[in-house]
């Protein structure tokens, strides 16, 4: 057996074993079973993929802890992966290393892609932002900045798990809807505070289940123009 794919089975069966004993996944055992038969099923497809060890070894160290949740962070970078890839678009790396920055992923066509969901959290936060223009001024300085200005990505997905949990980010995919209302004073605002990085985002919701078919909420102009290459 190859040195990676002896990795992967190590750092499976600890998360397996982990599993067992996080207080996330005795809460939610049949997500927890789906996600760690996903992980089995996308090493098989990832496990000799330059970086993808490294994303089973964070998930695994974070579930040392019991009652974290974080490891969803890192499980959210492999299950967009997966999307992407089963619509044609091909991952060559996970964590690649360039200009001294880390960037989630590599794409076929060598563009780099930064994965970005929400703070993991257990209990919804009930003081939602509920002004549009503070919410798109915090998606733009917590996530869109990082991902472009600071570690120098060419594309991002949102996946949107815990938003709707957080004090932030609850009402983003509402207001970011009136992009296809452009009668409207919202329309003009998100092109005002998100204009140049549009085109880049692509925002996902895994809705019907954790791993697989998730809802595209905005599609950027060059997300479109990847996904109709396919």
């Amino acid at each position: 057996m190859d040195t990676k794919e002896k990795l992967c089975d190590k750092h499976l069966l600890q998360i397996d074993n982990k599993l067992k004993t996080n207080t996330w996944a005795k809460d939610n055992p049949n997500s927890a079973q789906e996600i760690l038969e996903f992980l089995n099923v996308s090493a098989q497809l990832f496990g000799l993929i330059p970086g993808y060890i490294q994303v089973l070894k964070s998930i695994s160290q974070d579930l040392n802890k019991n009652d974290s949740i974080k490891w969803l962070n890192y499980f959210s970078q492999i299950r967009c992966a997966y999307y992407l890839q089963s619509q044609g678009i091909a991952i060559t790396a996970f964590e690649k290393k360039t200009n001294e920055k880390v960037i989630d992923l590599e794409l076929g066509n060598k563009s780099l892609c930064e994965v970005k969901s929400f703070e993991a959290q257990i209990k919804r936060n009930n003081n939602a932002i509920q002004w549009e223009e503070l919410v798109f001024d915090n998606f733009v300085k917590n996530k869109l900045m990082p991902a472009f200005d600071e570690q120098g990505a060419d594309l991002i997905i949102i996946d949107d798990i815990f938003s709707d949990d957080s004090k932030n980010y609850r009402f983003l995919n509402y207001f970011l809807s009136f992009i296809n209302d452009p009668d409207t004073d919202r329309y003009a605002m998100i092109h005002e505070k998100l204009g140049r990085y549009l085109p880049k985002i692509l925002i996902v919701s895994f809705t019907q289940s954790m791993t697989l078919n998730p809802v595209k909420r905005l599609t950027g102009k060059e997300w479109k123009q990847l996904f109709s290459s396919k």
